[in-house]
C-alpha cells in the first residue's frame, strides 16, 4: 500500500503499539515503488500495488509454451479504482460481513484488496500474452450455458438435487455478489477469436 503525503510517497507498514496493530508510514521498501503512485492522486490518497502478483503473471507467461490463462477475481480497471478518490480498497471479511478496519480482531477475518486488472494486463502483455476477453462471471457463465434448459428430473430426489444445483448456479450468477467477479483470459500462440466464454459461440 502506497500513500501520498506532504513528504512524498510512503509505503504503509504494520507495527505493534501497546498490544494493538497500527499502521506506520515509511520510505518505500524499493525505490521504484514510488513511481507506481499515479500522479493524479491527491495528498492522503492510498494506492495498492502488488509487484509479486505482476511477477507471478509474468512467470506464468514464460512457463507457458502455448495455451490460455484464465483469471477470476474481484477487481477493476485503474479508471474504476481512481473513482474511489484514493480511498484504498483493503478490507476484511468474516462470516460474509465486511470489516472496514483491517487491524480489528487480527486473525479473526480475511484481509483482501481489489485487483488492479490494468496492472495485471501490463505484466501479461509485457511477457508475451495477448488479452482475448474480459467479462463478468455472470456473463461468462450464461455464455457457456449455465441457464440453458434441461430435461425435468423424473424422481423427487433428482428434482431436489436439481433445485440445489439451480440455487448454487443462481449464487454464482448474482450480479451483486459472485456474478460481479471479473473473468479475464489471455492467450499465447493459440487461436482466440471465437471463445464461447465471451459470448461468441464456436463455429
Amino acid at each position: 500500500m502506497l500513500v501520498r503525503t506532504a513528504d512524498g510517497v510512503k509505503e504503509a507498514y504494520v507495527d505493534e503499539r501497546d498490544g494493538r496493530l497500527v499502521e506506520v508510514l515509511r520510505a518505500p521498501s524499493t525505490p521504484d515503488l514510488r513511481w507506481r503512485m499515479l500522479e493524479s492522486l491527491p495528498h492522503g490518497a492510498r494506492w495498492e500495488v502488488s509487484p509479486a502478483a505482476e511477477g507471478w503473471v509474468a512467470g506464468l507467461a514464460s512457463a507457458l509454451a502455448s495455451g490460455y490463462l484464465l483469471f477470476i477475481d474481484y477487481g477493476d480497471e485503474e479508471s474504476g479504482l481512481l473513482g474511489r478518490e484514493g480511498a484504498g480498497t483493503v478490507r476484511g471479511f468474516a462470516r460474509h460481513r465486511l470489516f472496514e478496519d483491517p487491524f480489528a480482531a487480527p486473525g479473526a477475518h480475511d484481509l483482501t484488496a481489489t485487483v488492479n486488472f490494468a496492472a495485471i494486463r501490463r505484466a501479461a502483455e509485457g511477457a508475451g500474452l495477448r488479452l482475448v476477453g474480459s467479462a463478468t462471471q455472470r456473463d461468462v457463465l450464461i455464455a457457456v450455458g449455465a441457464r440453458e434448459a434441461t430435461v425435468r428430473p423424473a424422481t423427487p430426489i433428482e428434482q431436489l438435487r436439481a433445485a440445489s444445483r439451480r440455487a448454487a448456479t443462481d449464487s454464482l450468477l448474482d450480479p451483486n455478489g459472485f456474478g460481479s467477479f471479473r473473468v479475464v483470459c489471455y492467450a499465447k500462440d493459440v487461436p482466440a477469436d471465437r471463445l464461447r466464454l465471451f459470448g461468441t459461440p464456436p463455429a
